[in-house]
């Protein structure tokens, strides 16, 4: 069998096309792993070179009965086997690595369809005798269409906050099977293209058919789940809001009646012995102490966080201390900080409501900065954590704002090339975020 210099560059321009494709939802999507640069190009030419086991897997089975399944086959496999280029490039979940490779192979199979079988084998054979006027064509089709489906998909994909489904047995058995009979229809469609001129414009159109098709249910998909990560974070932001509301005026209320009160005490005090202005000295110093404890640190964005959540528990009875260190938090977006630490205090303090006893409404928060990281730390009492999904925990009472909001702190950590840790023990729940102070995110 005689290999050409086409159809070299006909089994390296799948694999390159499919990653390219991979790389545009994954970008927008997914926090990128350290050396990212360095991995992805021996992983591009590690696939390239994969590729080229196809000829020998052609010759082998150029006289079996079931070439067509084996080379069917060997599509499949090398296509799922991309699941282990996102995995090592980006901090992605398995089932949303086929969820990608599903979306990317439906957007490169379109380019296939339009240049390699309908140009390139029907309407204009012309580059297929002409290598790098056939190349060019390919890179111009795929950027334009590659760069449409990025702004179709990207600012839905960045409010997936970098998953989109949770890892499950069944969700990993539905998208094998899901991109298998993908690949098997599109299989389907460019064999009625090559059966003869009458039928070719049906298997151009089966095959664009096909790729749209799975592109629509795709973006269907992550649309519908993203706007349920939406209103779960509208009720949790409306949610907040009751709770600021009630703070304010109870603190606006405590005001006002100091100052009545102090108005009445200080007329009375002209008159009141020693001792009982002294009492009343000491009382006042007391209660400026009080607003004195809110201010925890010279941090303006984390000390308005922490004596938030401080008034939030002082009035539902929850002792919260907290304790911080030198604490280098510059480097670290307002937005990113205020999600990523009230998240951990609101998980927090979820978990201690649910207990009756007193002795164990307990948070601490522990912000420090240390061997180039800054770590923030939160520990609490918790009940028995009875299953873990994504190496997230989760209890039996766990709901879509809950399990996002510590999807929420993973993922931010993740973007400063930080990462979280959690632990479980004699019923003591801690949760810790270590970030490089030296990072830029991604």
């Amino acid at each position: 069998m005689d290999i050409t210099a086409v159809d070299v560059f006909e089994e390296i321009r799948f694999i390159v096309e499919l990653l390219a494709a991979e790389l545009i939802f994954l970008i927008p999507f997914v926090p990128m792993k350290k050396h990212f640069v360095p991995k992805l190009v021996v992983l591009i030419l590690g696939y390239m070179l994969a590729s080229l086991f196809y000829f020998p897997l052609l010759a082998f089975t150029s006289i079996c009965p079931l070439r067509t399944a084996f080379i069917s086959g060997w599509y499949i496999i090398f296509a799922l086997s991309t699941l282990h280029f996102c995995k090592r490039l980006f901090f992605i979940g398995t089932v949303d690595g086929l969820y990608v490779i599903a979306s990317a192979y439906a957007v490169q199979h379109l380019v296939y369809v339009v240049v390699h079988e309908a140009l390139a084998l029907y309407y204009w054979t012309y580059l297929k005798t002409h290598l790098i006027v056939y190349i060019f064509v390919s890179m111009m089709v795929c950027s334009i269409w590659y760069f449409i489906i990025y702004l179709l998909f990207t600012s839905k994909l960045k409010a997936c906050y970098g998953v989109l489904h949770d890892d499950s047995s069944f969700l990993v058995a539905f998208y094998l099977i899901f991109i298998a009979v993908m690949l098997l229809s599109t299989f389907s469609a460019q064999h009625l293209f090559q059966i003869g001129d009458d039928i070719r414009n049906y298997g151009i159109m089966w095959g664009v058919s096909t790729s749209v098709l799975i592109l629509g249910i795709q973006y269907a998909n992550f649309r519908s789940t993203v706007a349920t990560r939406e209103q779960a974070i509208i009720s949790r932001i409306l949610q907040d809001s009751a709770t600021h509301y009630t703070i304010s005026k109870e603190l606006i209320d405590l005001v006002n009646r100091n100052a009545h009160d102090l108005k009445h005490k200080l007329k009375a005090l002209k008159n009141a012995p020693d001792n009982l202005k002294d009492e009343f000295i000491n009382d006042q110093m007391s209660h400026i102490e009080q607003y004195q404890n809110l201010v925890f640190c010279d941090n303006e964005v984390l000390n308005t966080i922490l004596a938030e959540k401080s008034l939030y528990c002082s009035s539902k009875n929850i002792t919260f201390s907290c304790s911080i260190k030198k604490a280098n938090l510059d480097f670290i977006d307002v937005i990113d900080l205020y999600a990523l630490l009230g998240n951990a205090i609101d998980n927090a303090i979820e978990c201690v409501e649910q207990f009756d006893e007193d002795n164990k409404k307990v948070i601490s928060v522990n912000v420090s900065s240390k061997e180039a990281f800054t770590i923030f730390q939160i520990e609490n009492y918790s009940h028995i954590i009875t299953s873990t999904v994504d190496e997230l925990p989760t209890t039996t009472k766990d709901d879509i704002g809950h399990g996002f909001g510590l999807k929420s702190i993973k993922y931010i950590a993740q973007k400063y090339n930080g990462n979280m840790y959690w632990a479980n023990k004699d019923g003591v729940f801690s949760l810790q975020i270590m970030i490089p102070m030296s990072t830029v995110p991604n």
